[in-house]
């Protein structure tokens, strides 16, 4: 008999039904198989929960669809509606004197309640006074027919559109966005299921054999405690990573849930926090939870009306006070962790380092200073130790652009517009 793990010989003294030639392999064996059944498990968990998203966004991007279907058949009924006034109208400015007299007293005493007083000078005006109402109400006609006209002409070309959409299979941009975020998830799924395929295939109980390094026997190797990794190893690993939507995904590429953490800088006013209001966008899109510290300026007007926009959303919360003690709390809390800004909490760049060390699943997107002189508040070591590293400028013309400084990611020396949401370069072309 061989050992199931190392595939070297049981000794003969053991028991016929021995698996594992020592402890060593045995437990090395039950880590690999708790390892793979570990994996599926959060492979299925995962899947639900995609899938989950993706009938959402197929529910919404649905109701997108009955919404114009709705709008059309408005739009349709309206403009049936305004061709009869108008058609009407028309034929009211062809009446003689008498004839227009006649039409409008039948009008009047049709709805008494509504036009009585109109109806009193038909029966006891003068002659003027019925002639003056009666040109009133000529001028009337012309000005409704301008008006209902008008109407007219935008909602047919409103119409145009939408049977352009329907013909052609345009989207609107709302429409365009819920696709994206699907065509996501099924990218999302389609990958995971690729894994858990994979792995629900492999039989636990005959996991291949991995031989043990026997050691020379005239020259015994030194070794150090930190753990080596064979090349077969790394090549299994498997990395949680996303990518957010649109531009700004390309501009940040795909971050690895690895200790990731974001440095923003720039001059004081470019747009550091409105920039970080956009990531916090970007990671509530996906789902994800979000806490912001806005330590810097508190809680403002500007910081409002971009909380407003995630009322009744329990992913996102914001701390007005804290200091690096809660900041390391609330980390486990959160997906996504802002801190506006790092001086707030820490003037040590050890202190960020910790960070991302003592909590390696959380993205960590934070804002640093800069003094007079052009330096990061901290130290500019924790640029060195930052995954990616973000300058905000603004340009000549007032436009704001993210400027990748440094990435991990495979996107350094791309530039995002912050003000219209596009790529203006996507190249890693020195700038």
């Amino acid at each position: 008999m061989n050992c199931k793990q190392c595939g070297e010989a049981i000794a003969q003294d053991k028991r016929e039904d021995t698996l594992f030639c020592n402890q060593n392999c045995k437990q090395k064996h039950y880590k690999r198989r708790k390892k793979i059944t570990r994996r599926i498990a959060e492979l299925e968990r995962l899947l639900k929960s995609e899938k989950s998203v993706l009938d959402n966004w197929k529910v919404k991007l649905d109701e997108e669809g009955k919404k114009i279907e709705q709008r059309q058949i408005e739009v349709d009924q309206r403009l049936t509606f305004l061709k009869q006034e108008i058609k009407e109208y028309k034929e009211a400015l062809l009446l003689n004197k008498q004839e227009l007299y006649n039409f409008l007293l039948f009008k009047f005493r049709e709805n008494e309640d509504k036009f009585g007083v109109y109806l009193d000078i038909f029966k006891f005006g003068s002659k003027g006074e019925k002639l003056n109402l009666m040109k009133r109400y000529r001028e009337n006609f012309r000005e409704q027919i301008k008006l209902m006209s008008m109407e007219q002409e935008s909602l047919s070309k409103e119409g145009v559109y939408h049977s352009a959409m329907r013909l052609f299979k345009f989207k609107t941009k709302e429409q365009e966005k819920i696709q994206a975020r699907i065509d996501k998830s099924n990218s999302v799924i389609s990958e995971l299921e690729t894994e858990y395929q994979e792995l629900i295939q492999i039989d636990i109980e005959r996991l291949p054999i991995i031989p043990s390094q026997k050691q020379s026997a005239t020259k015994r190797s030194r070794t150090s405690d930190a753990r080596a990794y064979t090349g077969s190893e790394i090549a299994s690993l498997n990395f949680d990573s996303l990518r957010l939507n649109g531009a700004l995904g390309h501009f940040l590429g795909r971050l690895e849930r690895n200790k990731c953490a974001i440095a923003l800088t720039g001059d004081s006013g470019a747009g550091k926090s409105t920039f970080s209001f956009t990531l916090s966008d970007g990671f509530l899109d996906l789902g994800l939870s979000v806490g912001y510290f806005t330590l810097e300026s508190g809680f403002t007007t500007k910081f409002k009306e971009f909380a407003a926009k995630h009322q009744g959303n329990h992913n996102f919360k914001a701390f007005e006070e804290g200091t690096l003690k809660d900041v390391r709390t609330e980390a486990e809390n959160f997906d996504c962790l802002i801190i506006d800004s790092y001086s707030k909490i820490s003037q040590k760049a050890a202190d960020f380092e910790d960070l991302r060390q003592d909590f390696p699943n959380t993205y960590f997107i934070i804002i640093f200073q800069k003094t007079t002189d052009g330096k990061i508040r901290g130290g500019s070591s924790i640029l060195f130790n930052s995954t990616a590293t973000i300058d905000i400028q603004v340009y000549d013309d007032g436009e704001r652009v993210a400027v990748m400084k440094k990435s991990r990611y495979d996107t350094e020396n791309f530039i995002y517009s912050i003000s219209n949401d596009r790529m203006i370069k996507a190249d890693k072309l020195p700038l």
